[in-house]
């Protein structure tokens, strides 16, 4: 049996960059879920969560997650940051991702357990990511997709600060559930700023 570090929820506000606790296999905590890098023992339930065959989620994540052990370790900022999302009990409840397709743009990739549909967690989760990418990946431009059909995803994204994109449709993505991904949604740097400065000034009217 091998013997895995300890992993440490934070429950208060920390001194270290979050890509540091991260690497230092601490959980991020969020109101009602938690975030930590994704690791091999979690393989099998990612393919449980997401339905699908776990020697086919061991060949797409293995070599990525070995990869941004490796980045973190040497004090870069990971290409395809990958992390577990856990529910209160310490749970795998689904996988968020963010992945630099050229320097300053990254595409955000979030799927939950179906138990958890409905709650407003992805909504939390996908801010959280959002703030994290503009925050301490250096970035400029996220990018995000869904169904055309998948109602509840676009409000997730408009909810979050994502406007939809004119870069056109994808008709080279493989359909799902019979519906390709032909929405698009980015958030800039710049909109991300002005959001954040208006809800400071919320919370000083409300204080």
């Amino acid at each position: 049996m091998s013997c895995q570090p300890a992993l440490h929820l934070v429950h208060t506000a920390a001194s270290l960059p979050l890509l540091q606790r991260l690497s230092h296999r601490q959980a991020l905590p969020l109101p009602r879920l938690s975030l930590r890098l994704l690791q091999i023992s979690d393989i099998h339930s990612i393919a449980s969560v997401l339905g699908t065959d776990p020697r086919q989620q061991q060949h797409r994540l293995l070599p990525q997650i070995v990869k941004t052990q490796e980045q973190l370790g040497q004090g870069l900022q990971p290409s395809h940051l990958q992390l577990a999302l856990l529910d209160h009990q310490q749970q795998l409840c689904g996988l968020v991702s963010l992945q630099r397709q050229q320097p300053g743009h990254y595409r955000v990739n979030l799927q939950l357990h179906p138990q958890v549909w409905g709650q407003g967690l992805a909504t939390e989760t996908l801010r959280f990511v959002r703030d994290l990418a503009f925050n301490e990946l250096d970035a400029d431009t996220l990018l995000a997709s869904c169904t055309a059909s998948n109602v509840a995803a676009k409000r997730m994204l408009e909810k979050s600060g994502f406007g939809r994109s004119h870069q056109g449709n994808y008709p080279h993505q493989a359909e799902v559930n019979g519906d390709e991904l032909n929405c698009c949604f980015t958030i800039g740097r710049s909109q991300w700023q002005r959001s954040q400065a208006i809800a400071r000034q919320v919370m000083l009217r409300l204080h």
